[in-house]
């Protein structure tokens, strides 16, 4: 057998560093790359197979955003290298390499048939083995942009009667560091309000996994042909939309995994949604600081506080809030005097205060630009209160597939999600989509050198593409449809590329 080969390549960003903001972001400053260029460290790699993984480790339903993808690989650190140094790729060694260090960008390349794939990450581990009697070499692992909202939490005003895209774009604006490229399909699935119930601490990876199960899509990073970071955000109905075959992998696999449990069929589904209320026109005290904690803010001082929005009664319980009153007034919403137990002078014109909506919270800014130090007496925020009802349970069973497999129930929150009829709508799709035998097809791998179309479709194949799978042992036939749900490909020192993606049912 001719085998086939492409031609990969290991490029770093190796052109130093600045200091800068990078969009609208609660974050501040953030570390970036001046970007210089790419230098190619294929010549440094070990004899170690490189590895690229990235995509969706399960096909569980609830399982809505990928992790971050990450791409291993290992340098030489002996004075053998490229650069005749050793050290060379140690961060803290004086012969280091220019520029190496965490979080520069690194970058997978793989060229065939004149069409070049790429990815890319940054670095977030280098692992230095010592000498004299160790290896002398440098293990590397970079991540994808799926590392940036998992690192940081992205606060976002709330959304009213938003599509699912739209509040996905919302909490990716808020980010530092952006993705070079998006794909942002419009989403099936409108909210009345969104992120009123997101707690100030959750990562924004948490924010969109809420986003993505209330729409029922997808988050996730992909290879592209350009720079190799593609951020996707899917809609609920996009899968199905594909019908054109990437590849039928013929009895050609040399791994497939298929679970032999009956309980890996999924047949029951229940999906928690939550419909809103909101006490139009009421105004109420819906953030408030108690006044006990008037601590002084001194001249030309600034503090900043996030306050979560609570019911005016019963402030142990948090709601969301719309129709805020702003810009806030002096002397109803806050004021300032000259001694800690709210006698003496009022400074309210010496202070400037104002508040930002951030969906489940309300970040409030005081400065006071007088002559003299002031006291906080009152600090507050009026709005109408959105409370969530008793959640609503939307049911959907395959009858058939339970008197077969048993009663397998899966069940899971849509956060955003207000309507229950479009609640049990989601339902069904799921109970249609996994009910059957070989739904749960979990992964497939092949060696992509054996032909040109094997290797075509490795390198060009990506999230959401449809693949078929005939193998005659467990009886699967090309009319078996599965969704590539997550690449990894394992590249040998001899250029062997070997390609397992995990897999998702195709809805019949």
């Amino acid at each position: 057998m001719a085998y086939v080969y492409p031609t990969t390549a290991i490029e770093l960003e190796l052109s130093g560093w600045r200091l800068g903001i990078v969009g609208a972001s609660e974050l501040g400053t953030t570390t970036k790359l001046a970007g210089g260029g790419w230098a190619d460290v294929t010549t440094d790699l070990l004899e170690d197979p490189i590895v690229l993984d990235y995509g969706f480790h399960s096909d569980h339903p609830s399982d809505r955003v990928a992790p971050p993808g990450t791409l291993t690989f290992g340098l030489r650190n002996d004075a053998n290298n490229s650069g005749n140094q050793l050290g060379y790729y140690s961060p803290n060694h004086a012969s280091k390499r220019l520029g190496f260090d965490f979080g520069i960008r690194a970058r997978l390349k793989q060229t065939y048939s004149g069409v070049t794939y790429y990815w890319m990450g940054t670095l977030s581990q280098i692992v230095v083995e010592p000498g004299q009697y160790e290896g002398r070499r440098v293990t590397c692992v970079a991540v994808d942009w799926m590392d940036v909202p998992m690192r940081n939490t992205a606060p976002t005003a709330l959304q009213v009667n938003k599509r699912s895209d739209q509040v996905f774009s919302a909490v990716l604006a808020n980010l530092a560091t952006q993705p070079t490229a998006t794909t942002v399909r419009i989403g099936n699935e409108t909210f009345a309000y969104a992120l009123d119930n997101v707690p100030s601490n959750v990562k924004a990876l948490g924010t969109f996994s809420d986003v993505a199960r209330s729409e029922l899509g997808y988050i996730f990073a992909v290879r592209d042909q350009t720079a190799g970071q593609t951020v996707v955000n899917e809609n609920r109905r996009y899968r199905s939309s594909v019908t054109a075959l990437l590849v039928t992998l013929d009895n050609t696999m040399h791994m497939l995994e298929v679970p032999g449990d009956r309980g890996d069929v999924l047949n029951h589904f229940l999906l928690t949604v939550y419909p809103r209320r909101v006490d139009s026109g009421q105004t109420t005290v819906v953030a408030k600081i108690d006044v006990a904690d008037a601590t002084a803010i001194l001249v030309g001082q600034t503090q900043t506080v996030f306050i979560d929005y609570t019911d005016p009664v019963q402030r142990d319980t948090k709601i969301g809030a719309t129709n805020l009153v702003l810009p806030l007034v002096a002397g109803t919403d806050f004021h300032f005097t000259a001694n800690a137990d709210g006698t003496g002078a009022d400074l309210d014109a010496n202070f400037t205060v104002t508040a930002t909506d951030k969906g489940s919270q309300v970040k409030i800014v005081m400065t006071n630009n007088g002559t003299v130090d002031g006291y906080r007496r009152t600090t507050q925020v009026r709005g109408d209160g959105v409370y969530a009802f008793n959640p609503v349970d939307c049911e959907a069973r395959e009858e058939n597939s339970i008197s077969r497999y048993g009663d397998n129930i899966v069940s899971f929150t849509q956060p955003f999600q207000a309507d229950p009829v479009a609640g049990r709508s989601a339902a069904l799709l799921l109970a249609t989509s996994y009910a059957r035998a070989f739904a749960n097809v979990r992964a497939v791998g092949f060696v992509a050198n054996q032909t040109d179309a094997l290797m075509v479709a490795a390198l060009s194949g990506d999230i959401s593409s449809k693949v078929a799978l005939v193998e005659t042992v467990h009886g699967l036939t090309s009319t078996t449809g599965y969704y590539v749900h997550g690449v990894r490909f394992e590249i040998s020192e001899m250029d062997i590329v070997t390609c397992t993606w995990r897999l998702a049912p195709a809805p019949i």
